[in-house]
């Protein structure tokens, strides 16, 4: 084993900050302050670490406890783990800065990537007694050997990567999880890092702190400055500002505030989020102009997961825009929040044709207009309304529309059904390709290209895979109160839609095909009923509420509706699936919300994620009327007025965008 160096030996000399005053009854306090059984010590297993009580690593091999009775041996520098297992083995140091976090009981490891485990390489406080936030670790590792690791803060397990710095949208962020990237090592070297960000000289870009001086926080003038990255807000007790920027509920004022301050580089799309909360709930204002004339850019009190705090806004390079976190509501003063960068991606023109076969535009049987609604789903998750179309005379006309690349295109049909469905649309992407076509019907799923061309996986007449399709039915010549004892068989003059699954995944098997119901007919006499591609009943006939998923397991779908003649009610609705259909890792591939109209105040939210829903639901302009957090699945929505509404879900970190009707 090679020797460490002088300036190693010092900076591997470790001990934890952490102390505790009082332990239970037959407990002590070990050499970092953490309570663990006093039995533990000369019990013949060294407690280095290696072993954990009430999920705290436990440490007795000091001095005080003489090297954990005899347990442990003392002498010398921590043993350095290898991951070398080659005859040619270099030595890996990692010297972090952890001043703009809290670092939890667990303390501080660099792992993960290669290393293969969140605790690979336990990483020791530097200078515990002027406490400078640095920690160091070594390791032995193959000469040549390159790959992703990532620093972790208090993991609980060698898999917990949850604990994790999050590097998302900066420029030392690679592969699939974000992670940092080691080039092959040649010799021995030493990496210096700030945790959560790129600095590769150990300094992190503003550490907090509520001292007097420049940028100490204490005020917009002396506001700290950062870059994207991970901050720790420790105390609140800046200058307030009065100017109340966050959407939703603006009681009580702004309190006391926390001033950082940002200046890009680039013009972006920034995100800024709060997380770790010991009380879960954050609030905050992003400003504009000079200190002494503000004016709001954004700002978010209730928008994150839980009550945390989450807003995303543009801004342009050169300018400096001023984050101030408050204590308004509550002593919020301990807490972590990132500020994360994307690009901002360049605009597709597109094009809306509304058509009319009867040539009196798009209106109802009682001649009230309809329209359609584009929505956006960007790059960075944020669902919004960029307008939409109505064809007020006529049997055709076009609107352009501006699209973001690599953002989701749906659309959002407003009204009844016009007299034998003769209103119609279609979209068509920037190279003239029909990307999506409906008549009195919702289109999702297509994915604005490089190119401006739109990739779509239905939507084209018929709703298809991963659709979702509202169907408000006319009056008919059949149902009635004896339909379902009289039926026989599927009629074609029934038939709403037809639906193949095909091969989704390219597996050459046909894919299953699911739709899951919502919405109602008129009890007794208007009836659903739906077969598979043979003219198998997979359901019904039913009338009045509509529930419930049905597969197909031969890849096709039939849907059906008989009406009489008299009164009918509606719209009922369908929502697509198909098993093969690539779903992305950041969607809630089964989220189900029923029922769909809603008439009763409250509506059911379930998927097979577990944890708190952060749900939010936007109006017909794209305002955001909703935004809250439930444990369950019921969600009130008795303070909102009747009308269509764009409904999104997360859930751990992964989003579902769908509609919501309230009658």
């Amino acid at each position: 084993m090679k020797k460490i160096t002088l300036f190693l030996i010092f900076f591997l000399t470790f001990s934890f900050s952490y102390s505790q005053t009082d332990c239970p009854s037959g407990e002590i306090l070990d050499c970092n302050g953490n309570c663990a059984p006093a039995g533990w010590v000369g019990d013949q297993y060294c407690d280095d670490g290696s072993y954990t009580h009430n999920g705290v690593p436990i440490f007795f091999n000091c001095e005080e406890f003489e090297c954990d009775g005899g347990d442990c041996n003392c002498d010398g520098d921590p043993e350095i783990p290898s991951f070398c297992d080659s005859g040619d083995c270099d030595l890996l140091t990692f010297v972090v800065n952890t001043a703009n976090i809290e670092v939890g009981p667990n303390g501080m490891y660099a792992g993960g990537g290669f290393f293969d485990s969140a605790t690979a390489v336990p990483l020791y406080e530097n200078d515990p007694v002027s406490n400078d936030g640095f920690y160091v670790g070594s390791v032995y590792v193959n000469t040549g050997q390159s790959g992703y690791f990532i620093y972790l803060n208090s993991p609980e397990s060698s898999t917990d990567y949850g604990a994790k710095e999050n590097l998302t949208g900066q420029s030392c962020a690679y592969g699939e999880f974000d992670d940092r990237y080691l080039p092959p090592v040649d010799g021995d070297i030493v990496l210096e890092h700030c945790f959560g960000s790129c600095e590769e000289d150990g300094s992190c870009p503003g550490s907090g702190g509520n001292g007097d001086g420049d940028g100490d926080g204490s005020s917009c003038e002396n506001a700290i400055p950062i870059t994207a990255g991970t901050y720790y807000v420790d105390g609140i007790d800046g200058e307030s500002e009065p100017l109340q920027c966050h959407e939703g509920n603006q009681a009580p004022p702004n309190g006391n505030m926390e001033w950082y301050s940002y200046t890009p580089s680039e013009n972006y799309t920034v995100t800024v989020e709060s997380y770790n909360s010991q009380v879960d709930d954050t609030r905050f204002q992003v400003y504009g102009g000079s200190c002494d004339n503000l004016y709001c850019v954004g700002g978010d009190d209730d928008s994150g997961v839980s009550s945390y705090s989450s807003d995303t806004f543009d801004v342009v390079a050169g300018n400096t825009y001023y984050i101030a976190w408050d204590d308004g509501q509550a002593s919020w003063e301990d807490f972590e929040f990132t500020l994360t960068e994307f690009e901002i991606p360049d605009n597709c023109t597109w094009t809306l044709n509304m058509y009319d076969s009867y040539g009196d535009g798009w209106v109802d049987g009682w001649g009230n207009s309809l329209m359609v609604q584009i929505w956006i789903t960007d790059t960075t998750g944020n669902s919004y309304s960029i307008g939409g179309g109505s064809l007020d005379d006529g049997y055709s006309g076009s609107e352009t529309f501006e699209v973001p690349i690599g953002s989701t295109v749906s659309t959002l049909w407003i009204g009844a059904a016009a007299d034998g469905s003769e209103s119609s649309y279609e979209i068509v992407d920037s190279n003239g390709t029909v990307v999506a076509a409906a008549s009195e019907a919702d289109v999702g799923g297509i994915v604005v290209n490089s190119d401006c061309s739109g990739l779509t996986d239905g939507g084209s007449g018929e709703p298809g895979c991963g659709d979702y399709y509202e169907y408000d039915y006319g009056s008919g010549f059949s149902g009635g109160s004896n339909f379902a004892e009289n039926y026989t068989g599927p009629n074609p003059n029934h038939l709403v839609f037809s639906t193949t699954a095909g091969d989704q995944d390219n597996d050459g098997i046909t894919d299953e095909i699911t739709v899951t119901l919502g919405g109602n007919t008129e009890n007794n006499y208007d009836w659903v009923y739906i077969t598979d591609g043979a003219g198998n009943l997979l359901y019904g006939p039913v009338s009045g509420v509509q529930s419930g998923s049905y597969t197909s397991t031969d890849g096709t779908i039939n849907v059906y509706l008989a009406a009489d003649i008299t009164i009918h009610e509606g719209p009922v609705t369908f929502d697509i699936s198909c098993a093969g259909l690539s779903i992305s890792d950041n969607n809630i591939a089964d989220l189900r919300i029923y029922p769909n109209p809603v008439s009763d105040n409250y509506v059911t939210i379930v998927s097979s994620l577990s944890g708190d829903k952060f749900v939010e639901l936007f109006d017909i302009n794209g305002r955001k009327v909703l935004s809250t957090s439930i444990s369950g699945d019921i969600l009130d929505v008795s303070s909102l007025e009747s009308g269509f509404y764009m409904t999104r879900v997360t859930i751990d970190g992964k989003s579902s965008t769908s509609k919501l009707i309230i009658n």
